[in-house]
């Protein structure tokens, strides 16, 4: 009987050529994740995470949102943000930034942030399995609250769930229930209808400098 020795070098030198080509790749599907948001005129996403927190975003390009988080009801122009808490029949309005609060949709629309490592590699899941890859983002202490984002995606690269590590070591899960594109909402979508009786507090009036008499 004949022992066929397996082709040991030709093996590695294969997984090599894969393991170079995919590192290769993660730049462009991290790219590919927060244009997503940018392909479109706008896009709708839907997160849950493992203790059943739901959040629902509207995003229209370029700074106008609208967001349900946990009761809470966020929108913004693109120049006034409002933050509308109904049970409480209170808002507080504050001047529009490009980021959002929350981190993990501060990191997917912040363009400008980019990771100190990116590793995508071939994944598998028993309860979900369409998930396929995993990308993995690691950035550099000291530059935000997010140490470490992972993706798991389709075979296509779509996102079927984030997982985010905070430098202050919490850890919280989103699983992607809804992502994808819209026709553009009116600008009123993206402005509340407030009852007359609610409760404002308008920050914009605390950072205003005073006017020499």
């Amino acid at each position: 009987m004949v022992h066929r020795r397996k082709p040991v070098l030709q093996i590695l030198l294969f997984s090599l050529l894969i393991s170079t080509a995919v590192g290769q790749t993660a730049p462009a599907i991290w790219h590919h994740l927060q244009q997503q948001f940018f392909r479109t005129p706008e896009t709708k996403l839907v997160l849950q995470s493992q203790t059943g927190q739901k959040l629902t975003l509207y995003y229209q390009h370029p700074y106008r949102f609208r967001m349900y988080l946990n009761g809470i009801r966020i929108y913004s122009d693109g120049e006034t943000l409002w933050l509308y808490r109904p049970e409480q029949n209170k808002v507080i309005i504050a001047q529009a930034t490009p980021r959002l609060n929350t981190p993990i949709l501060a990191l997917l629309l912040d363009t400008t942030r980019h990771p100190e490592q990116l590793r995508l590699f071939r994944a598998h899941s028993s309860e979900n399995p369409t998930i396929r890859w995993m990308l993995h983002a690691t950035f550099p202490e000291g530059t935000g609250a997010i140490q470490r984002v992972e993706f798991a995606l389709t075979q296509q690269y779509h996102p079927q769930s984030v997982t985010v590590h905070y430098a202050n070591g919490m850890t919280e899960r989103w699983t992607v229930k809804e992502l994808h594109p819209l026709h553009p909402h009116p600008p009123s979508f993206f402005t509340p209808t407030l009852p007359d009786s609610v409760e404002t507090i308008d920050l914009r009036l605390s950072t205003r400098s005073p006017q020499s008499p």
